[in-house]
C-alpha cells in the first residue's frame, strides 16, 4: 500500500475495502472525475457522494443519483447544504437519460456527519466544502484519520464569500492527517486548461458515453450564460470563454478530473512527474482565495500542490504528459493489481 494515500494506521481487514467520500456540485468536469474514480477502483471501494451547492440541491442529487443508477453505480447519495445559485437540473436530466430517467430509483437522503464521513479513509472534495466545515464545527477529531483531496482556487474564494475566515479554513484543512491541496494552471495563474484533443475526448465518451450529452449540456449553459452577460458589460475573460466553447463544444475544463488524474496517479502509483511536492509548514491564501505563496508559520500538515506551471514550461509537452495518464486510467493499462496497492500493509490489521 502507499502509505501517502490511506492512514495506514487505522486498523482495516485484509480484504476489507477502503473507504472514499466524495463532494460534487456536478459540473461536467466533476462528473468526469467521478466516474474516473468509478471506472478505476469501484469494484474495490466503499464510496458515498453528497451532493452539494445551489439552492435546489435535493433535486441536483436526485438527478446525480439516476445518472449513477443508469450506469450501474449503486452508492449511497446525499444531498449537502445549499448556497445561492439554482442548477438546472431538468435539462441534464432529459439530455442524459432522455425518457427513461423516470424508471430509475433516484433516492437520496439529507447530508449528516456522521453517517457521510465516518470512517472515511479519503475525502475528494470538488466542491465549496461547506459540509466539511460544517462536520469540523461539530466534532474537530472526524477527519484526524482521513486524508484530504480538495480542489482549491475557486472552492476556497467560496468558503470566503461566504464569511468564513483564512483562520477557519486553515484548522479545517490541519483537522485532517493528511491534505492534498490541488489547483490547475489556470488557477495559478498560467494559460488555457482545458481538455480539448480529440482523440481524449473520444476515449472518454467512448468509455463513459454520459459524458458526451453532459459536456455538451455544460457548455452550453455556460456559453448562453457567457453571451447573455457580454452584452451588457464586456470583458475580456468572457469572450475567451465564449471563443473557447465556441471553438469545441465538447471541451471540458481540466480541474475536477485533474484532482482526480492526480490522485489515481498517485494511489496507483503511476508516473505524475508533471506535479511538484511542496512541503509547507503553514499555508496563505492570497485575496482571491489562490494558494500560489506559502510561508513558514504554525505546525502544519504536509500539504500537496500541483505548481504544474513552474515545473514544465513547454505548455505542449505538459498536455502530451497530461493525455497519456488520462489515456492510461480510462483504457486501465497495467492496472490488475489494484486490489492489492490498495490494500493496508501494516502491523494493526486485524
Amino acid at each position: 500500500m502507499n502509505n501517502t494515500t490511506v492512514n495506514s494506521s487505522k486498523p482495516h481487514a485484509a480484504n476489507q475495502k477502503i473507504n472514499i467520500t466524495v463532494l460534487t456540485d456536478c459540473e461536467a468536469d466533476d462528473y468526469l472525475a467521478i466516474f474516473m474514480l468509478l471506472h478505476v477502483l469501484g469494484p474495490h471501494v466503499n464510496f458515498k457522494f453528497i451532493v452539494t451547492a445551489w439552492q435546489n440541491v435535493e433535486e441536483k442529487a436526485m438527478v446525480f443519483k439516476k445518472i449513477l443508477t443508469a450506469n450501474k453505480w449503486t452508492f449511497p447519495v446525499y444531498y449537502g447544504l445549499p448556497t445561492k445559485k439554482q442548477y438546472e437540473v431538468s435539462s441534464l436530466e432529459a439530455a442524459v437519460l432522455g425518457d427513461s430517467s423516470g424508471d430509475i430509483n433516484g433516492f437520496v437522503t439529507l447530508y449528516d456527519p456522521t453517517s457521510a464521513f465516518e470512517n472515511a479513509d479519503i475525502i475528494v472534495c470538488m466542491s465549496p466544502p461547506l459540509e466539511l466545515i460544517d462536520a469540523f464545527n461539530k466534532s474537530q477529531n472526524i477527519f484526524a484519520e482521513a486524508t484530504l483531496y480538495l480542489y482549491g482556487s475557486f472552492n476556497i474564494r467560496q468558503l470566503f464569500d461566504l464569511g468564513h475566515t483564512r483562520e477557519t479554513v486553515t484548522l479545517l484543512l490541519g483537522a485532517f492527517n493528511r491534505c492534498v491541496l490541488y489547483e490547475t494552471f489556470t488557477a495559478t495563474g498560467g494559460g488555457k486548461n482545458n481538455l480539448t484533443d480529440v482523440e481524449l475526448l473520444d476515449q472518454i465518451d467512448a468509455t463513459f458515453p454520459a459524458m458526451r450529452a453532459i459536456s455538451r449540456w455544460w457548455n452550453g449553459a455556460i456559453l448562453t450564460e457567457m453571451v447573455e452577460a457580454q452584452k451588457t458589460m464586456p470583458w475580456d475573460s468572457r469572450q475567451k470563454i465564449i471563443d473557447s466553447i465556441g471553438a469545441n463544444i465538447r471541451q471540458i475544463v481540466n480541474a475536477d478530473c485533474g484532482l482526480v488524474n492526480f490522485m489515481l496517479c498517485e494511489m496507483l502509483d503511476i508516473d505524475n512527474s508533471r506535479c511538484q511536492i511542496a512541503k509547507v509548514s503553514s499555508i496563505y491564501f492570497n485575496e482571491k482565495g489562490f494558494t500560489t505563496a506559502f510561508v513558514p508559520g504554525v505546525t502544519f500538515p504536509t500539504v500537496h500542490v500541483d505548481l504544474v506551471k513552474y515545473v514544465v514550461e513547454d505548455e505542449a509537452a505538459r498536455f502530451d504528459q497530461q493525455k497519456r495518464l488520462y489515456l492510461k486510467l480510462l483504457r486501465r493499462e497495467n492496472m490488475e493489481n489494484i486490489a492489492q496497492k490498495l490494500l493496508v500493509d501494516d502491523d494493526t490489521d486485524v
